[in-house]
């Protein structure tokens, strides 16, 4: 299996989870209040946060991206995928 289609399919997993549904809803009802309050600050203050925001999701993605080189998904390595 590639990498993009373990991808995709961790995000289907990560979908039907209730804990990573709760985090996903949080964030994106706050995304828009927290881009209005950066728009409100100095530049300096303002690439701070979104610098900071943007390095924890960067992160995060390339974290999925390490374990989806390295992981096998259980019912695949049952079914010989």
């Amino acid at each position: 299996m590639e990498n993009r289609e373990k991808r995709e399919k961790l995000y289907k997993m990560a979908e039907q989870d209730s804990i990573y549904q709760v985090w996903k809803n949080g964030y994106e009802s706050n995304i828009a209040l927290f881009k209005q309050f950066a728009d409100t600050q100095p530049e300096e203050v303002k690439n701070v946060l979104f610098g900071y925001a943007d390095a924890g999701r960067m992160m995060m993605q390339r974290m999925i991206n390490i374990a989806c080189d390295e992981m096998e998904f259980i019912e695949d390595r049952e079914n010989g995928i």
